[in-house]
């Protein structure tokens, strides 16, 4: 047997497969953190993926209420990721209306460096177009909540 030819084979299987299983990857925004929302610590849990699905919970521990969001809409390009969602269980009368939102990694720690921003839009019978619109055209929502602890990664596979 040919072993220069076995070895040229097995280098482009194992190319082949490493590339496949690396078009496989999604791009991702994850990580918790503390953020300073209107003086009182909340806690943020984000996970998104580039394929449209993920979650952003916050939790207020002095109110004792939680917020969920699912992600329905989610870009990811380089450091920053952009995600609109409905929110669907909170203790704030929140539930049903829409969150657009957006992060920056800056870097590790994300204490200083990191980014989270996000507004309730106005109800509306469009208002599903107007959250995938700003997301899709990367708008940076209007409250910008300063990270006191904990990190945001965003991961760009393209």
């Amino acid at each position: 047997m040919n072993y220069k030819k076995l070895i040229c084979v097995t280098i482009a299987v194992c190319l082949l497969l490493s590339l496949s299983s690396a078009a496989k990857q999604s791009s991702e925004a994850s990580g918790s953190c503390k953020v300073g929302d209107d003086g009182r610590p909340v806690s943020v849990v984000l996970r998104a993926t580039d394929d449209e699905e993920g979650f952003l919970r916050c939790t207020d521990s002095d109110n004792d209420t939680e917020m969920y969001i699912e992600l329905e809409y989610v870009v990811i390009e380089d450091t920053y990721a952009w995600f609109a969602g409905v929110c669907t269980e909170d203790g704030a009368n929140l539930t049903g209306r829409w969150l657009f939102g957006a992060v920056h990694d800056g870097g590790s720690p994300g204490k200083l460096v990191d980014h989270i921003w996000w507004e309730w839009l106005p109800e509306s019978d469009d208002v599903e177009e107007i959250a995938k619109s700003k997301v899709e055209n990367l708008d940076i929502p209007s409250e910008n909540k300063p990270i006191t602890s904990g990190d945001i990664e965003v991961t760009d596979f393209d």
